[in-house]
């Protein structure tokens, strides 16, 4: 038997950039004044100051302009199934303006129906695990270089009826609505949501839920039973399959660890991530440091990690 433990990194959050120098340039032409009266009567004429606009987008506005990359994200997916691959449309660049619009559409969350969600990873496994490399490589490439990568459709925000028209056809259309729910669901439900990005980590299995099962519940019951014991952390939400069964463990600081014990074949060689795993060997129990996107704030994963693991090796019988 295995244990894995996947503890989240930091969430990164969209950054707004604005910067203002005329405060520096009128200190430094001060200066220059000074030197120049003193030097010869000549004033130098100051650089006039500049600062840049951020301009604020009206919430249909938004939703056109986030309307426009899912339209982008659609043709892009409808090309790659006519070849062989499954994609669905996603938000693209525009994903931080998800929740603006879902709330000027009237959007209510939805929980995901697939048992691996986002949709960004339903994306992504299919064609890891399924496609020919040289197939894909060329489907990536630019329309121009016969691939699926196509121009963003565009919409000009300054355009009321242009932005009329976007918002109308997003209120339409049952795919965009059904995503922007899913989404939203996932945003509000961080543990469920750590569980079902997992799903992506375990080998061999379909998009689709694989069948459920309580043959590791026991053994993740021992496991859970550990982690209420530790001062800071709750259990969160947990599922049985036939291979594995996981856990979700909460910290106060607002890390969440996955917790997995299961068939080792299945958790092992199924288990990727993009950061270093040291092995904890506990004999027939091995404790994995993985990754994720769901912990709050800008907490060390290492911390969750060896608070964790630290009696992992007596936890399980």
């Amino acid at each position: 038997m295995i244990i894995s433990v996947e503890v989240d990194a930091p969430t990164r959050s969209d950054r707004k950039v604005s910067w203002i120098v005329g405060g520096v340039v009128a200190a430094i032409f001060a200066g220059l004044v000074v030197g120049a009266l003193a030097s010869d009567d000549q004033t130098p004429t100051p650089t006039p100051s500049r600062e840049r606009v951020v301009e604020v987008l009206s919430e249909d506005q938004q939703t056109a302009l986030l309307y426009a990359s899912w339209l982008g994200s659609v043709t892009f997916s409808d090309c790659m199934k006519s070849r062989g691959f499954a994609r669905e449309a996603v938000a693209g660049n525009e994903h931080s303006r998800v929740e603006a619009v879902a709330k000027n559409l009237g959007i209510v969350p939805q929980q995901p129906e697939s048992w691996l969600a986002p949709a960004e990873a339903r994306n992504g496994y299919p064609a890891s695990a399924r496609a020919r490399a040289g197939d894909l490589d060329l489907a990536l490439q630019t329309t121009a270089d016969g691939g699926c990568q196509g121009q963003s459709a565009a919409v000009d925000v300054h355009d009321a009826s242009a932005v009329a028209a976007a918002v109308g056809s997003a209120q339409g259309d049952t795919a965009f609505y059904r995503y922007l729910a899913e989404t939203l669901w996932l945003a509000d439900n961080p543990a469920p949501a750590l569980l079902y990005q997992t799903h992506l980590l375990i080998a061999g299995v379909d998009p689709d839920a694989p069948r459920s099962s309580d043959r590791w519940l026991p053994e993740l019951e021992q496991m859970t039973t550990f982690i209420d014991s530790l001062e800071g952390w709750t259990e969160g939400p947990s599922e049985g399959y036939a291979d594995f069964a996981q856990a979700v463990a909460i910290a106060d600081d607002g890390s969440m660890v996955v917790i997995r014990v299961g068939d080792p074949a299945v958790i092992e060689s199924g288990f990727v991530s993009n950061i270093a795993r040291p092995m904890i060997d506990c004999g027939d129990v091995g404790v994995i440091l993985g990754a994720g996107e769901f912990s709050e704030g800008g907490n060390d994963p290492s911390a969750a990690y060896s608070a964790l693991t630290a009696d992992a090796c007596d936890a399980v019988d």
